[in-house]
């Protein structure tokens, strides 16, 4: 999960302030955020044509309490070899 709404502008504001505080120069920091923009954009464009978005809306398996039903396994650490 990701920070979003004021908890984001609150972490972006501490991380900005941070390069800031080790010598970024605000030249460096404001080309890294524009450069920032532009790759997010193109992220967020793959991911508006890849259609997950609209998969990952179906509605989801339910596991049923009853016998016979699939339920998800837990997860298994066995041995190699």
């Amino acid at each position: 999960m990701q920070p979003s709404g004021s908890l984001f502008e609150k972490y972006e504001q501490s991380f900005l302030d941070s390069c800031k505080k080790i010598g970024f120069s605000n030249n460096v920091i404001e080309n890294s955020k524009l450069y920032a923009q532009q790759v997010s954009k193109q992220i967020l464009g793959y991911a508006k044509a890849d259609k997950y978005n609209k998969i990952s809306n179906y509605p989801r398996y339910t596991p049923l309490n009853i016998e016979g039903s699939w339920y998800p396994t837990p997860p298994a650490y066995f041995p190699l070899g």
